[in-house]
């Protein structure tokens, strides 16, 4: 005769959620719809229709997800901080402060594992803003990133084709911006081209029977890699396929060659600047 399970000795404990009482009041004052997504989003958005203007307007993550909030974890509170320090004088932060009746701490809003968002949203603003063609702006909003990410945002928005500005004004405006940051041209131009992975060829995957030459980033300085796609641009390394760069003939040449001045049947005539 088998044994009767006794009622509930086998169920699972429901676990018990912390307490959120900073959750709550974001919810409650109209900062979140819910806790899910709160928990999901993990920043404090500026919502629709809440006015700003100047540098503020700038088409950033940074300045349209300012306040970043982690979820509590056992007897670690929910946590709040600003993407960047200098966000605390954003019109949003300021009108958030008044309603919640604290100040925002100016350090990062970290995890249980120590992770925070602040570490990527220096690239976030840079990449934006490159990416939208907001070059003045962005060397004018330099404070709120590094000019590791500005490099990097160079050499990405020379990566992708923006039907709006075209190539020779995109490559002034670049170069513009390296002046700026004080990186000047590199001298040996087979140094920069020899930045990148060795061209490799790609099938297209939609069977079209189309080689693809991608083009792969090795670790190394980051204005190394901002001169090697204004370079690759100008010299004709590079050429577009379909909306993005790729290496062309004279750009494998070259690199095969380990000669970025060689002459290859085809090259293209460098923009004058």
């Amino acid at each position: 005769m088998s044994k009767q399970r006794k009622s509930g000795s086998y169920a699972k404990e429901k676990a018990v959620e912390p307490a959120d009482p900073l959750g709550e009041a974001l919810i409650a004052h109209g900062f979140a719809a819910n806790d899910f997504l709160l928990s999901l989003n993990r920043t404090v958005r500026v919502p629709g229709g809440f006015e700003v203007s100047g540098q503020w307007a700038l088409p950033s993550r940074m300045f349209e997800f300012p306040i970043e909030t982690h979820e509590p974890d056992g007897d670690r509170p929910r946590t709040i901080g600003l993407l960047h320090p200098l966000l605390a004088d954003h019109p949003f932060v300021r009108h958030f402060e008044q309603v919640m009746g604290f100040e925002v701490p100016r350090s990062p809003a970290c995890n249980a594992c120590g992770y925070s968002a602040s570490q990527t949203a220096t690239w976030w603003h840079a990449v934006d803003l490159a990416g939208a063609g907001a070059w003045q702006e962005l060397i004018e909003t330099r404070a709120f990133t590094t000019d590791a990410d500005i490099f990097r945002a160079v050499a990405f928005a020379l990566r992708y084709a923006r039907k709006d500005e075209p190539v020779a004004d995109k490559l002034r405006s670049v170069r513009r911006v390296m002046q700026e940051l004080g990186s000047e041209q590199p001298t040996d131009q087979s140094i920069v081209i020899r930045s990148l992975m060795r061209p490799t060829p790609c099938g297209d995957e939609k069977g079209k029977g189309k080689t693809r030459w991608p083009i792969n980033e090795q670790r190394g300085a980051a204005s190394t890699l901002a001169w090697a796609f204004i370079l690759g641009v100008e010299n004709g390394w590079f050429e577009f396929c379909g909306s993005h760069l790729n290496w062309s003939a004279v750009g494998r040449h070259r690199y095969e060659a380990d000669d970025a001045t060689a002459v290859a049947p085809g090259a293209q005539v460098s923009f004058a600047f």
